[in-house]
């Protein structure tokens, strides 16, 4: 089907949102992921998309939002397996001029404007790493199922301290002020969806349970978390200062595709 996708789309995106649609072309559903990732840059003036090529690969696609017309990312053409490996899930350096994705399982950076695509890891790894302001990236290491910090460039790779004790996948970091504290989901192998919602503190260097029953959590500037829970998007007031939630969850879209799972 030619699914369409939704956005805001503005010539100042940062000031005056408005919506918009972009036929994606040809999608099918997939055993890992949704039919589709995207990803937005800081200043709301880029967006990068997954679709299907001609051979059944994935590419990346770009898109800057004062134009209609979107542009493949040069070299990008990611091998998709039916089977285990993850592809795709497209996310912006801070500055907008990197996409960082997943290509069978294995980190990988691009320039937005076009490059030869680089791997910065050979951990095995997930959709969800978050290119930080310090410019590191938090990922996900397959092997031990834990989050940890590296340089832009895949150096110096150190354990993110303070993690929830478990045999599940820690998944999804999103660093939510500047002293270090993070949110990220715990889940079974099997299914990103049956996850829960965790605060690190870091100076507490410790992990308490913030949210059940969700995952991809992010902070939005308006003072709330917002993530998935049963196909919707949920959003709960948090006051980032003393590290707490104010206020009562509430569902804000709902009826959304949200991810598929192994099995």
């Amino acid at each position: 089907d030619n699914a369409p996708l939704s956005f805001r789309r503005s010539y100042d995106p940062e000031t005056s949102p408005v919506r918009s649609s972009l036929i994606l072309g040809q999608t099918r559903s997939r055993r890992i992921g949704m039919r589709t990732e995207l990803g937005l840059s800081k200043d709301g003036g880029r967006l990068a998309f997954n679709s299907y090529g001609e051979t059944g690969g994935i590419n990346i696609n770009l898109l800057e939002l004062d134009s209609l017309d979107p542009v493949l990312v040069q070299d990008v053409n990611l091998s998709y397996d039916l089977g285990y490996f993850n592809c795709g899930g497209p996310s912006f350096s801070p500055d907008g001029e990197w996409i960082l994705y997943v290509e069978n399982s294995l980190l990988h950076r691009v320039r937005a404007g076009g490059s030869v695509p680089q791997e910065i890891s050979d951990i095995e790894s997930t959709f969800g790493a978050y290119w930080a302001e310090d410019n590191s990236i938090i990922y996900t290491n397959f092997r031990d199922g834990l989050l940890y910090k590296m340089t832009s460039a895949g150096r110096s790779p150190q354990l993110v301290e303070g993690q929830f004790s478990s045999n599940l996948i820690h998944s999804f970091p999103y660093p939510i002020n500047s002293d270090g504290a993070l949110i990220y989901t715990v889940h079974p192998n099997e299914s990103v969806s049956l996850g829960d919602i965790y605060l690190l503190d870091a100076s507490e260097g410790e992990s308490t349970l913030l949210l059940e029953d969700g995952f991809n959590a992010r902070y939005a500037p308006s003072g709330h978390i917002v993530f998935i829970r049963d196909g919707s998007l949920w959003a709960v007031p948090f006051d980032k200062d003393l590290l707490r939630i104010v206020g009562e969850e509430v569902p804000v879209v709902t009826g959304i595709e949200t991810w598929a799972d192994r099995g």
